[in-house]
């Protein structure tokens, strides 16, 4: 087989595998479910045919056996001309399992050198387990006026106790709702094992969704969903949760708010006996607040600078409810549904806030709307770098620990064109910071 076949083979394998949960299974291939979207146009042949004979052929290149598999064309619907129609596939578990008189949905590479067809591996199979496949093939060879999305959801979270992530059944009372242009359209996937699975056809556009549930569960964002041309199609999948809720405020000794602090929630079980488990950080406000909504059930360790050994430049860590070391931590117990509030998480040293602000202005002195980084190297208990928004009129602002250094980045393209500036601060210095930016060279 030539490269560009075994190119072809290999992303069509790796996009099953990476699909996540739509559609029907592949239970020759032992991988995830998906729908028929991605190998309808990656494929360069598709068609409907029934085997009239199996015919060994020359091994491939890696040494496995191969077949050559004569079918009777029984309906096109990509790149297939003629009645018949002869794919080659190799032999093994994860190669389509044909079966002469039987009828399968053949998905197929053509090699550009010697022209042969070669069946894309985990996608070709009898037409019984195809008709997701079939009742797409034929819909978008009609070409609709709309889109279709094909979805699924299914529920998996983090397990800290167990340190990896849980698949549960899937859950019933479950209603998407996807909204775009002229409307919205709800659905109520259909259960299959693990997985819930529907489709909706709409029209073409950007969509958003909606997850609404029976009891605690939560989904996880999915951002905008585009439904365009050619294929007129989406698959994607939403992951349900069936979290906690951990809020709080981060303080320094005199009760003052400590502004954009990293803090790190840690599985109580790994960190207390010295693993190292699953992690997961977010910042404080420029209150000092802090609400983490997605916490699986389980027991977790609250602290700041427990990646110092990232950053190799962070203080020593403290633990809630203010204390030097894990031994003397409180642990926090997450539940479904529930809502933990800590309070104030006391942090034994002096940390006080300062409103920073600035004025980004572009080469010719007009204002710049950009985004400014502003990154410190200092130890302390800040977020080790930052973004925030300069406005149409150029200016910004952003709490930042009195005293510390920064250092301000801005990066504008205009008209192709790098546009570059920087400028050292001082949180809680005289004045606002001016950003002046420069062709980069």
């Amino acid at each position: 087989m030539a490269m560009r076949s075994t190119l072809r083979l290999v992303l069509l394998l790796l996009l099953f595998q990476a699909a996540g949960p739509v559609g029907e299974a592949y239970a020759a291939c032992g991988g995830m479910p998906t729908g028929p979207c991605t190998p309808y146009w990656w494929a360069d042949v598709v068609f409907v045919g029934e085997v009239e004979a199996i015919a060994a052929a020359p091994s491939n290149l890696r040494g496995d056996r191969q077949v050559d598999v004569h079918l009777r064309v029984l309906e096109g619907f990509r790149g297939i001309a003629g009645s018949t129609a002869v794919v080659r596939d190799a032999l093994s578990s994860e190669t389509t399992q044909w079966r002469q008189g039987a009828a399968f949905f053949v998905y197929a590479s053509r090699d550009s050198e010697d022209g042969l067809l070669y069946a894309s591996t985990c996608a070709s199979r009898e037409l019984a387990q195809a008709q997701a496949d079939l009742e797409y093939a034929r819909w978008i060879r009609g070409r609709p006026d709309g889109g279709r999305l094909i979805a699924s959801v299914y529920h998996e979270q983090w397990d800290p106790l167990r340190d990896e992530s849980v698949q549960f059944p899937f859950p019933g009372g479950i209603t998407i709702t996807m909204t775009g242009p002229g409307g919205s359209w709800s659905a109520v996937p259909t259960a299959n094992g693990a997985f819930g699975h529907f489709t909706l056809d709409v029209p073409l556009g950007t969509y958003e969704s909606r997850v609404d549930a029976e009891g605690a569960y939560v989904a996880d964002e999915t951002g905008p969903i585009e439904i365009g041309e050619p294929d007129r199609c989406v698959r994607t999948s939403i992951r349900l949760r069936t979290p906690g809720t951990v809020r709080g405020r981060l303080v320094d000794a005199e009760g003052r708010p400590v502004p954009h602090c990293t803090l790190t929630f840690v599985a109580s079980r790994s960190i207390r006996a010295g693993r190292q488990g699953w992690e997961e950080s977010l910042g404080t406000d420029e209150n000092g607040e802090f609400v983490h909504r997605l916490l699986g059930p389980g027991e977790y360790i609250v602290g700041v600078h427990l990646d110092r050994g990232a950053r190799g430049n962070a203080g020593p860590p403290f633990f809630f409810p203010g204390v030097p070391d894990v031994a003397s931590a409180q642990s926090v117990a997450v539940t479904v549904g529930a809502e933990v509030d800590l309070g104030d998480f006391m942090l034994p040293v002096s940390v006080e806030k300062a409103l920073l602000e600035g004025l980004v202005i572009m080469p010719d002195g007009s204002p710049a709307d950009a985004a400014v980084r502003l990154a410190s190297d200092e130890a302390s208990f800040d977020l080790a770098e930052m973004l925030v928004r300069a406005d149409a009129s150029g200016r910004f602002s952003v709490y930042v620990v009195r005293g510390r250094r920064y250092h301000a980045t801005v990066h504008v393209i205009d008209d192709d064109l790098l546009l570059s500036g920087g400028a050292d601060v001082v949180g809680g210095g005289s004045g606002p910071v001016t950003v002046r930016l420069r062709a980069s060279p």
